[in-house]
């Protein structure tokens, strides 16, 4: 399974990196990373259009241009509008040159992620979780539970929303995502 799929074609992929080495390239003052696939000495950067079945496949260097710590290889998902990208990190040289050495490949993927390219194929599987509660805002919605029920024996209807709201320092929003029930329900004399 790829690390990530890039969202477009292989040729889309490759206008992309491409920009993305130019625009480093512009900031760094040098090569922000090299290309391994297409090899630059036999296929001008500039003009070169990947086939369908093509590799494109890239390296970032450490500092020092020592060692490689990044490669990066893409090619064409089969039967979609994908591009398969297989991300290879190298412990020795990351452990030898530091983890700062990683920066231009993150600056890289940030950039694609910015722009909605990257995804994840893992990410569909990752449950999502219902936000905790703190006691505080459990504290808040016991007391704006109980201001209600106040205010409804006192004057036999319900308070506005957000009057009780703000008498008990309570957000919609914390009520909408923790007690919806109540919001629901807060006209209803019968509701505790």
């Amino acid at each position: 399974m790829p690390d990530f799929y890039f969202h477009g074609s292989l040729v889309q992929y490759w206008k992309v990196i491409y920009a993305e080495y130019q625009r480093l390239f512009s900031a760094y003052g040098r090569e922000p990373f090299e290309f391994i696939s297409p090899n630059p000495k036999t296929s001008p950067l500039a003009e070169y259009i990947p086939d369908y079945y093509d590799l494109v496949e890239i390296i970032f260097w450490e500092a020092e241009h020592r060692d490689f710590l990044v490669r990066v290889k893409a090619d064409s998902a089969l039967d979609s509008d994908l591009v398969n990208l297989y991300i290879s990190i190298y412990i020795t040289p990351l452990k030898q040159y530091g983890e700062a050495n990683l920066s231009t490949w993150k600056a890289v993927e940030n950039s694609l992620e910015k722009q909605g390219l990257l995804i994840r194929p893992t990410a569909q599987y990752q449950v999502k979780k219902k936000p905790k509660m703190q006691e505080e805002k459990k504290r808040k919605l016991e007391q704006l539970r109980e201001f209600r029920l106040k205010r409804i024996k006192e004057t036999g209807q319900a308070p506005t929303k957000a009057y009780a709201m703000s008498e008990v320092g309570i957000s919609y929003a914390t009520c909408k995502t923790h007690d919806p029930q109540l919001l629901k329900n807060w006209k209803d004399k019968d509701y505790e």
